[in-house]
């Protein structure tokens, strides 16, 4: 039986893409979402909703290609789901102590006044959002928001910089080396809190080098990003 520190599995003999074609996907993305944001004010969407819906677009695309970039690798999702069903007790258990590990990080950092801007979600002022012109509940805000934040974003983060990148830097480079890349990268496109992302990544990149399960990775993320939002709707 091995133990929290020792591995479960050689992660460098696990499929995925070629750091080029990633890399290509990540500055693709970086051009998308912006697009995405053009292109639905020309539509005249709501104003208060353009960037989500620009980023519910971008990652949903992201996250189509990912998968299917896997599939077409060779990686059988009946295997992988089989795999998560076997080991979700366990995974579980493990996600809720790594979210409680995030969140705890981030309340250390808030107390340092280090966090930047960790429970704000992305910068974006929640009350707009959630709020009608006539002081209502905005069910449609509500709405994007789950969608986006809670369900959509861990899990493409974690396929995109997890399953694919941190995989892709192990077929290469040491553990030490591919965590700081994927780290940093990561830290990069959360510039209003750098220094908890890329604590936070690592941390993450760590779990999947564990239990090779992307779904521990996603879980956990989802756990965090879930209470956070919880938090800022109680005012907490």
């Amino acid at each position: 039986m091995t133990s929290f520190i020792t591995p479960d599995q050689d992660i460098a003999v696990k499929k995925s893409v070629s750091l080029n074609l990633w890399l290509a996907l990540f500055i693709f993305l970086q051009i998308l979402t912006p697009l995405c944001n053009y292109f639905l004010k020309q539509l005249g969407a709501a104003g208060n909703f353009v960037p989500l819906y620009a980023k519910i677009a971008a990652d949903s695309f992201l996250l189509s290609v990912s998968l299917l970039l896997l599939l077409r690798k060779g990686v059988s999702i009946g295997e992988r789901l089989e795999a998560y069903k076997k080991n979700a007790p366990r995974d579980i258990l493990a996600s809720l102590a790594i979210a409680g590990l995030g969140l705890l990080l981030g309340y250390t950092l808030i107390h340092f006044n280090a966090h930047g801007q960790v429970f704000s979600v992305n910068a974006i002022n929640l009350s707009n959002l959630i709020s009608e012109s006539g002081g209502g509940l905005s069910y449609v805000g509500v709405a994007l928001i789950i969608i986006g934040y809670c369900l959509l974003v861990p899990a493409m983060e974690e396929v995109f910089f997890r399953r694919l990148l941190y995989v892709s830097l192990r077929h290469k480079y040491s553990l030490f080396r591919s965590i700081l890349v994927n780290s940093l990268l990561f830290g990069a496109i959360h510039p209003d809190s750098v220094l908890f992302t890329i604590i936070f990544s690592v941390m993450q990149c760590y779990v999947y080098e564990r239990f090779g399960r992307v779904s521990v990775n996603i879980l956990s993320h989802l756990i965090f990003n879930s209470t956070v939002i919880g938090l800022a709707f109680l005012g907490v």
